[in-house]
């Protein structure tokens, strides 16, 4: 089961606590359940990787044109040319982590209403809705500023980068495995 938005207090809570968790679930259920969300939290973060640097070919016509002039400046002053932006991942790629708490935050845990385990980001901002944008795509609304301060919002559309069904579905494949004779 991936997880549909779950808060940080709702991870906690959900922890493979085994005093908590033994009494409604055989102990074969639970080591089954805490290898398969351990193995695929394991295989979502190690999808998600550092952002690499804009390629000028990547970069807009007017942001590549202004990234070259102030190349030029800096070279005729000996400095070193500026940095370009960081690159996004390609849709249809796991996203890239800028900041590291995508990553820093996929957690799993025993639901014990359905008796099973929720993998997934955990929800941070309540206004942010990231995660799932990241992974299903949509319309988000982007804050910026213009060069004299003022700041617009504008709507933009996010191609899907999924990460945690890929996860999921290849772990999926090893899961009988892992479930197998546990429960004779």
């Amino acid at each position: 089961m991936l997880a549909a938005q779950f808060t940080i207090r709702d991870a906690k809570s959900m922890f493979f606590d085994r005093v908590k968790i033994e009494k409604g679930v055989d102990r074969a259920r639970l080591k089954a359940l805490s290898r398969v969300g351990a193995f695929v939290q394991r295989r979502a973060k190690s999808s998600i990787r550092k952002p690499r640097q804009m390629r000028l070919s990547d970069m807009p016509k007017e942001a590549r044109a202004k990234w070259k002039q102030d190349a030029k400046v800096a070279r005729e002053q000996g400095r070193r040319p500026p940095r370009r932006g960081k690159a996004p991942s390609r849709p249809g790629e796991p996203p890239r982590d800028v900041t590291g708490l995508l990553r820093g935050w996929i957690l799993f845990g025993y639901d014990p209403q359905p008796q099973s385990v929720v993998i997934g980001p955990a929800k941070l901002n309540k206004s942010s809705g990231a995660p799932r944008t990241l992974e299903e795509g949509g319309e988000v609304s982007v804050a910026r500023r213009r060069r004299d301060g003022r700041r617009f919002v504008r709507r933009t559309r996010i191609q899907p980068r999924p990460y945690m069904g890929p996860a999921f579905d290849a772990e999926r494949d090893k899961s009988p495995e892992m479930f197998r004779g546990l429960f004779q």
